[in-house]
């Protein structure tokens, strides 16, 4: 038996999520996404808020096949 980081329960590959980020984004967005990104950010990234945490969660799930809703962040001041 060896030892593994990857849990019991998990029951296909754990897909990354790739975020490509590039200080001249106009010029460079179709190329990252073309390459695989998930995400294409711009220098600097933009501030991580609740937002940007559930886009980010939401799509890393839907990847890996999971149900989205009892994982969302919510915040009471979020509109």
């Amino acid at each position: 038996s060896s030892s593994s980081s990857s849990s019991s329960t998990t029951t296909g590959p754990r897909l990354p999520l790739l975020i490509g980020v590039s200080a001249y984004l106009k010029e460079d967005e179709k190329k990252l996404l073309k390459s695989g990104s998930d995400f294409v950010w711009g220098k600097p990234p933009p501030t991580m808020d609740y937002k940007l945490q559930n886009e980010i969660l939401t799509t890393l799930l839907k990847m890996r096949g999971k149900d989205i809703k009892p994982f969302l962040v919510k915040r009471e001041d979020d509109t």
